[in-house]
């Protein structure tokens, strides 16, 4: 597994299901990980990988991002 990805799948559990693409966005502005491919890529990759699911708000445009049991274990093999 890539780092970005392994760093975005470890941003999704830390935001317990409460944090959208810009939430993630922002924190990993701070971190020093590789670039690319962009944030919505990787999240659209994670999530064909049944590593992450997209949680959308009815009558909202905010999206939310919850990492499955297939991510955690995913996230505990690296630990």
């Amino acid at each position: 597994m890539k780092v970005l990805d392994l760093v975005i799948l470890k941003l999704i559990h830390e935001g317990n299901g409460q944090w959208g693409w810009y939430q993630l966005e922002t924190r990993l502005s701070r971190m020093e990980v590789p670039r690319s491919p962009d944030l919505m890529t990787v999240l659209k990759s994670l999530s064909s990988q049944g590593l992450i699911v997209q949680r959308l708000t009815e009558g909202s445009p905010n999206d939310r991002w919850e990492i499955t049991e297939k991510g955690l274990k995913q996230i505990s093999n690296d630990d």
